[in-house]
C-alpha cells in the first residue's frame, strides 16, 4: 500500500488580542466571531456534501471560553461540541489564560495547563466539552526549559511548535535540519537530557504554502517522494494559524492558489493518496520518527520577545498584579518557614 499525505487543520482561538481591541466588533473579537463561524459553515457544507473535512481546536480558556463565547457567541461553543461529539473535530489544550507561560513560576505554569483541563469555574476543556486530546499548543509558542516535567504531571504527551521556513517559527534555528520524513511527522522532544521527552508535532502556516505555491503543490511534492522511495512512511502536514485570520477564507483575491478552506478540502478530497486526520488519531497510528534536543526559551518564534504584549495598557496592570502576588507568596512562604509551619497544611 503506497504512503499518505494527512492534513490536519489548526484553528487557534484566541479572543484576547495584544493587537486589537477586546470589543465585540470588527475592531475587537467581531472579527473572530465573524471568520470562526464562516470555518464552521464551511466543514459542516463539506461534510453535507459527503467531503471529508475536519480539523482541531486549540484555545486558550478564561477569556474566549469563559467570558467571551457564553456571553457574545454561545452557537460557536455549541457548533464545535457538535463536531467534537461526532468524531470530526478535536479538542487541543492551550493555556488557561493566555498568560506567558515561559515567565510563569513552576506553581503558576501548573495551574494553567490544569486549569485549562478541568477548573472550579466550570469552563475547562474537558468539562465543555467531555474529551480533550493530550497535547499543548502553547500561545505564541511560548514554551521554556522545564515544563516537560509539569506537562506530564498535568497528562499532556505532546506539544505542537512550528518547524516552518518562514516565521512564524520555532525550533528550526536551533536543530540541525530534518528530513522531509521527519519535520512532517512527529518527533521526541526534549529541552533538557532530565526531562521526559514529549510527542513534539510541527507545525506549518499559511507562509509555509506560500513558499510551496500551493497545498497541492506541497502534497505532490511530498507524495512523489514518498513515491521514489525517498520518504519511507506516512507524512502529515499540521497546518496552525489563527482561527480569525482571512486566510482561511476565499477573500484573498489578490494572492494566487489562496483559496481558503474550501481549496484545502478539494485538494485533500481529490486525491486517494490524501487524508484528514486530527493529531491524536495520527499519533496513535505513527511513531516519532527522531528526537530534537531544544535549549532555548522559545516564546513568540519571530524572536522580537513580548514586546507586543508589553505595551499593552492592560498587561502592565496584569503583571504588576502578578508581580505583587509572588512577592507576597515569597513572604509568606519565608516566615513559614521561620515559624516551623507546613503551608500545606492549612495552617493558613
Amino acid at each position: 500500500m503506497p504512503h499518505k499525505v494527512y492534513v490536519t487543520l489548526g484553528f487557534h482561538i484566541n479572543f484576547y488580542h495584544s493587537w486589537r481591541g477586546d470589543t465585540p466588533d470588527e475592531a475587537g473579537f467581531g472579527t473572530d466571531i465573524r471568520v470562526i463561524r464562516e470555518i464552521i459553515r464551511i466543514l459542516d457544507r463539506a461534510n453535507a456534501s459527503g467531503l471529508s473535512a475536519r480539523g482541531y481546536w486549540d484555545t486558550e480558556v478564561y477569556w474566549t471560553f469563559q467570558e467571551i463565547l457564553p456571553k457574545h457567541s454561545p452557537d460557536i461553543l455549541t457548533d464545535i461540541r457538535r463536531r467534537v461529539d461526532a468524531d470530526l473535530d478535536e479538542i487541543v489544550l492551550g493555556p488557561f489564560n493566555n498568560g506567558a507561560n515561559h515567565a510563569a513560576t513552576a506553581d503558576e505554569f501548573r495551574a494553567s495547563v490544569a486549569w485549562a483541563i478541568e477548573n472550579e469555574w466550570g469552563s475547562g476543556l474537558r468539562q465543555l466539552f467531555g474529551k480533550v486530546a493530550p497535547f499543548y499548543r502553547p500561545q505564541e509558542t511560548m514554551f521554556t526549559v522545564g515544563q516537560e516535567s509539569i506537562f506530564k504531571e498535568c497528562g499532556v504527551d505532546g506539544i505542537m511548535l512550528y518547524y516552518a521556513g518562514v516565521p512564524f517559527n520555532t525550533i528550526s534555528s536551533f536543530i540541525p535540519r530534518l528530513t522531509d520524513e521527519q519535520r512532517y511527522n512527529p518527533l521526541w522532544f526534549r529541552a533538557r537530557e532530565d526531562q521526559p521527552p514529549l510527542i513534539l508535532i510541527p507545525c506549518i502556516a499559511a507562509g509555509d504554502l506560500i513558499e510551496n505555491v500551493s497545498l497541492e503543490s506541497l502534497m505532490l511534492d511530498l507524495h512523489q517522494k514518498q513515491l521514489r522511495g525517498e520518504i519511507q512512511s506516512d507524512v502529515i502536514l499540521n497546518i496552525n494559524e489563527d482561527a480569525d485570520l482571512e486566510t482561511w477564507l476565499p477573500s484573498v483575491k489578490w494572492l494566487p492558489n489562496m483559496g481558503g478552506l474550501d481549496e484545502f478540502i478539494n485538494v485533500v478530497n481529490k486525491y486517494p493518496w490524501a487524508e484528514f486526520t486530527v493529531p491524536s488519531e495520527y499519533v496513535a497510528a505513527h511513531a516519532p520518527r527522531a528526537e530534537v534536543l531544544v535549549r532555548q526559551d522559545l516564546a513568540d518564534g519571530g524572536y522580537d520577545g513580548n514586546y507586543s504584549w508589553a505595551e499593552k495598557c492592560a498587561s502592565i496592570r496584569a503583571w504588576t498584579l502578578l508581580e505583587q502576588s509572588r512577592l507576597a507568596s515569597y513572604r509568606a512562604a519565608s516566615l513559614a518557614q521561620r515559624a516551623r509551619l507546613n503551608l500545606t497544611d492549612n495552617h493558613w
